[in-house]
């Protein structure tokens, strides 16, 4: 759950439901479900909430970040765009939490941590031919990767 005190609303990761919005000055529910109705898979893209388990939502700079275990969805208020991890720098679509900081939100996975601002991608796991880590940095079809030794194991 988050509130947002700047406009008084609150967002509730519900699973099996979506994302629910509480407006504390009207005292109205609205819902943001997956709105093709197939919860396995996203048939339109950009239409929504990507998926109706939803893990977390976050919200900062008039975004609203929602993850959930098939990938990542954005909502700045009037359009949808949703992450998977073969088509941005998700480390994989597993997503246990999610939290927003100006326009940029940090992503904890099953595979490791990506952090976005909706275009440039950042991701850290463990790099699994040896004891190192890798950070991936992705914008557009550009990545690059660096390795590094990890302090623990």
């Amino acid at each position: 759950m988050r509130f947002q005190p700047a406009n008084r609303k609150v967002w509730i990761a519900a699973w099996g439901g979506g994302v629910i919005e509480y407006n504390m000055e009207t005292k109205h529910f609205r819902d943001y479900v997956d709105p093709d109705g197939f919860m396995e898979i996203d048939l339109q893209p950009d239409d929504g909430v990507i998926h109706d388990i939803t893990t977390a939502t976050a919200y900062s700079d008039s975004i609203l970040w929602v993850s959930t275990y098939f990938g990542m969805s954005r909502y700045d208020g009037k359009n949808w765009k949703g992450y998977f991890n073969h088509d941005s720098g998700l480390a994989s679509n597993f997503i246990n939490f999610i939290r927003a900081e100006r326009e940029s939100c940090i992503v904890c996975l099953d595979d490791g941590l990506s952090s976005t601002d909706g275009t440039t991608w950042v991701t850290y796991r463990r790099d699994d031919d040896s004891e190192n880590g890798r950070v991936i940095i992705t914008n557009g079809s550009e990545k690059k990767e660096i390795l590094f030794p990890l302090l623990f194991t």
